[in-house]
């Protein structure tokens, strides 16, 4: 839902804001709307300067990831795997949506001081780091689950949050049936001292996660 309040304040969380397209044509829809015929480009966004009336007639608004030094944390994860271990992350400004009559946090947006973050997209499809387009926070498919200002994470943290989110999903899909726990949960522990450099704190946090 958009309304006037929560316009103001996206703004005052500093989040450079667009109406974006709702579309069944998979070239125009999350595309940002432009109110100029320019060659808009996400390097050149002439035409991206909205009044609050416009912003609140949209179907669906989102917040440009440079322009408002933010990134997007988007758990893409058909199967919902990844969901299970998203409060391993830093609570921060969190968007959802409705999936089958309950709604599920999709979207952790934090804030960052760097000047140029790259996206992460190898972990895709279950969880990606976003930083170079827009992500939607409001509108008629979206549920704004944290309404907090969002925090500070550096990016470098991020992603090895991610490989162990992407990791530990892929392994809770297929340790749900397991018969023999003890002797596995043995081997991940031994796996995970022998041959990464995971600190023992997250291990500790993942495998606990794993176990519940």
């Amino acid at each position: 839902m958009i309304t006037r309040e929560n316009v103001e304040k996206f703004k005052s969380y500093g989040f450079i804001l667009t109406p974006v397209h709702k579309s069944k044509d998979p070239n125009t829809d999350k595309n940002p709307v432009t109110n100029k015929k320019t060659n808009w480009t996400w390097s050149n966004k002439s035409g991206y300067e909205w009044t609050d009336q416009e912003l609140l007639d949209a179907n669906r608004i989102g917040a440009f990831h440079r322009d408002s030094n933010i990134f997007d944390v988007d758990f893409d994860d058909k199967e919902f795997n990844a969901h299970k271990f998203i409060d391993m992350l830093p609570p921060t400004f969190t968007v959802g949506k409705k999936v089958n009559g309950r709604t599920v946090p999709t979207h952790l947006i934090y804030k960052t001081n760097e000047k140029k973050v790259k996206d992460e997209k190898k972990t895709q499809p279950l969880v990606e780091l976003l930083a170079n387009t827009q992500t939607i926070i409001a509108g008629v498919d979206r549920v704004i689950i944290n309404d907090q200002e969002p925090v500070y994470y550096s990016t470098e943290g991020i992603r090895a949050e991610l490989k162990l989110i992407a990791t530990f999903s892929e392994l809770y899909k297929h340790s749900k049936d397991l018969t023999e726990r003890n002797d596995f949960y043995f081997k991940l522990g031994g796996a995970l001292a022998r041959h990464t450099d995971v600190p023992m704190y997250q291990r500790k946090k993942y495998v606990e996660k794993l176990c519940e």
